[in-house]
């Protein structure tokens, strides 16, 4: 489990402008740790054609939806949370309901059990961690498993 937080945390500190494994990066992206609010860019919301309609699987098959997924299991893992409790919401679930039912109003925030969400047309996610301490407690077992000096702090 690990090796998945350090994955997590690689994804998510890849955007940053500086470190950038994409012709974007975003200066709100930390390079050493993951700051409270991390941009992920996805698929196109919008086909070439315009339409709203393939919204709904958007995030089902891609990277970006095995990321979401990969960051809800770290961050139950981390904090003992069961993603099988009742009322637990899925990233990327929360995402693909929001889409089918909101189309045209794709920029409101919206929740799921770790994060504050947006997403944009272009396909950018924002990830806003609700909790600092869960922020903070992943950040740290990140820096752990990297041998990072003061990963203790």
């Amino acid at each position: 489990m690990q090796d998945a937080v350090e994955a997590v945390f690689k994804r998510c500190t890849d955007y940053h402008q500086d470190n950038a494994i994409h012709q974007e990066g975003w200066k709100n992206n930390r390079t050493s740790k993951v700051a409270k609010k991390v941009i992920i860019p996805g698929q196109p919301l919008v086909s070439k054609y315009g339409s709203y309609e393939s919204w709904n699987t958007i995030y089902n098959h891609d990277r970006l939806g095995q990321f979401l997924d990969d960051f809800d299991k770290v961050l139950s893992y981390l904090t003992g949370l069961s993603t099988s409790r009742e009322g637990f919401k899925w990233a990327r679930e929360t995402i693909n309901q929001f889409l089918r039912d909101y189309k045209n109003d794709y920029q409101r925030e919206f929740q799921s059990t770790f994060f504050k969400l947006r997403v944009f047309k272009k396909g950018t996610v924002h990830i806003i961690f609700r909790d600092s301490r869960i922020q903070d407690i992943f950040n740290k077992s990140a820096a752990n498993g990297k041998k990072v000096i003061g990963a203790d702090y």
